[in-house]
């Protein structure tokens, strides 16, 4: 069994955050020994204290000052060479820039895993020429294109997490189901690369042609940018005067909303995995998500869920109307490919193909 290192720049409830606590608790339960430092304190800290998981905090300070770079990553070389990691896994690009330092001073392994979109800012472009030995992705088309930008080796491997397995309180489902209109809603933290604005616009549109749902937008808007977004949204529904629009900043069990949803939707436009619609799928919802890398990756349009082509809310009501539309029959078929195909991005085959994957690299590297 082996010692593997987690660094993680985010420490919150997010889809990448559940897919790295998840691992950890599954690598651990395979006798591996597991360690996460975090580069920030927030929510992540107790779910790996909840799962008897080891972790550090370290605050790196502000990236953009070369002196707190170094003082992290010397921090985090002896964080690692105390623990005796045999590799190093860095979620996200600013972990890997600041672990990636750290790894090549100690000659170990270094995985730069970037679940989320990579940004073009200066310090994530230098990213690419950091140490590692291999980068992994969520996606063929994210994929292409880091190789292409760090001329390194880059594999594909879904991310899952165990959120989609947990059981859902029934009898909270049937309280908040909105009666006999149909559920529509996101899930998810609300900023504006998310999204959220063009379901506000979707609904006006639908409203328009004289179909009736309800609509949820559930997620917790973290940040200055994040708030205004939230609302200007707000703004916007009260202004549509929309019937049956709610946002609900922050709930504990998200699962009992997917359950709740008829239709869940994704709004981000260049989404690069989306573990919330794997969840839907698992629950057997009807998904609609905009045709970008990821979600393409999951969804065949019209087997297991449909997708919109262009990212508004005219594209968006399209699909919605489509998915509001299907018979009893036809819904019946989609939850059963879309459960089919979760069923392939289970969090038993995530676990299995990483620890074969790090497994790999650290037996060339002992060679």
């Amino acid at each position: 069994m082996s010692r593997i290192a987690f660094v993680s720049s985010t420490s919150g409830r997010g889809g990448s955050d559940n897919a790295l606590a998840s691992l950890a608790v599954s690598l651990s339960a395979k006798g591996h020994e597991v360690v996460v430092v975090l580069l920030q304190d927030g929510p992540l800290r107790a779910r790996l204290e909840a799962a008897h998981i080891g972790f550090h905090v370290v605050q790196p300070g502000r990236m953009r000052s070369p002196l707190y770079v170094l003082r992290t990553a010397l921090s985090l070389g002896r964080l690692l060479w105390r623990f005796g990691a045999e590799i190093v896994i860095a979620s996200e690009w600013r972990a890997q820039f600041t672990s990636g330092l750290a790894s090549i001073t100690l000659r170990m392994p270094q995985v730069w895993w970037q679940q989320g979109r990579l940004t073009q800012s200066v310090l994530a472009r230098m990213t690419s020429t950091v140490h590692c030995d291999l980068i992994i992705c969520g996606n063929p088309d994210q994929a292409y294109w880091l190789a292409r930008t760090t001329r390194r080796k880059v594999r594909v491997i879904a991310p899952a997490s165990d959120q989609s397995f947990k059981q859902v309180d029934q009898t909270w489902k049937g309280a908040h189901a909105g009666g006999s209109r149909p559920l529509i809603g996101v899930l998810g933290r609300v900023e504006e690369w998310k999204g959220q604005g063009i379901l506000v616009e979707a609904a006006k549109l639908l409203s328009e042609r004289g179909i009736a749902a309800d609509y949820a937008v559930v997620g917790s808007a973290e940040g200055a940018d994040a708030e205004a977004y939230m609302r200007s949204c707000k703004r916007l529904a009260d202004r549509y005067a929309l019937d049956g629009f709610a946002f609900i900043d922050h709930t504990d069990n998200p699962q009992n909303w997917l359950a709740a949803f008829d239709i869940l939707v994704s709004t981000s436009k260049d989404e690069p995995f989306g573990l919330v619609i794997v969840e839907g799928l698992a629950m057997g919802r009807i998904v609609v998500a905009h045709d970008s890398a990821g979600p393409s990756y999951i969804i065949k349009s019209g087997l297991n869920g449909l997708l919109y082509k262009d990212h508004s809310g005219d594209s968006l009501a399209d699909s919605l109307e489509t998915a509001l539309t299907l018979d009893a029959a036809r819904i019946r078929e989609i939850a059963a490919e879309a459960r089919r195909r979760a069923g392939e991005l289970s969090l038993a085959k995530f676990s299995d193909s990483m620890e074969q994957t790090l497994t790999s690299i650290i037996d060339a590297r002992t060679v």
